[in-house]
């Protein structure tokens, strides 16, 4: 079986968004869904926005050295989401881009972690800082505004940071994996037979 090129699959996801088709890509990787997921967002918009997390040392540490290996630890996994909670270091929206909310919100409403919709507005103050983003979540009347959340994570052993970010992610494609026990009317999987993706056949019985 052939694997879709991310230009094919982006190609056909355009079309069926024009057709007013609302659908989530599946693909097996986090790297696949990062490609998949930036060619969206600029087919979606020509103006982004860089969100930036804002790091900080929680743990009382009177070792500089520690302090410095702990800060070091924190860079090389910036982009491991897995590793800071599941906030991003860097995280580029743009209005009409696809999100998924990271965390409850109102779970009367239905607001919780794994909800997906679209950026509609940046509300900002006069210095011109993002304080919220307003998404137009699926099955919800009104626009929702989300603002920062605070996660801690594990550093070094026994040395924690928190992170101060907004608790959304880019959502036109997502792993098999995180889409388990979501229900979708509409979505595109992508399936490999190469001996180095074995894994996407049985994951392809979800």
């Amino acid at each position: 079986m052939l694997r879709a090129t991310s230009e094919e699959i982006t190609k056909l996801y355009c079309h069926l968004c024009k057709e007013g088709i609302v659908l989530v890509i599946l693909m097996p990787t986090n790297d696949d869904c990062r490609l998949i997921n930036n060619t969206l967002l600029k087919e979606s918009s020509s103006k982004y926005v860089t969100l930036t997390a804002i790091d900080c040392l929680s743990s009382v540490v009177r070792n500089k050295r520690i302090e410095e290996e702990a800060a070091k630890s924190v860079s090389s996994f910036a982009d491991d989401c897995n590793r800071t909670a599941g906030a991003l270091t860097t995280l580029v929206l743009s209005i009409g881009a696809r999100v998924m909310l990271q965390r409850n919100i109102v779970v009367d409403k239905g607001l919780v972690n794994g909800s997906m919709g679209y950026v509609k507005e940046f509300k900002t103050i006069p210095s011109g800082e993002i304080v919220s983003v307003l998404v137009q979540f699926d099955g919800q009347d009104q626009l929702t505004s989300i603002g920062h959340a605070t996660v801690r994570f594990e550093a070094l052993k026994e040395v924690y940071y928190t992170r101060k970010q907004f608790p959304l992610q880019l959502a036109f494609a997502i792993t098999i994996y995180k889409s388990q026990g979501m229900c979708y009317r509409r979505c595109r999987k992508s399936l490999l037979w190469t001996r180095d993706d074995l894994c996407c056949i049985i994951q392809s019985y979800h």
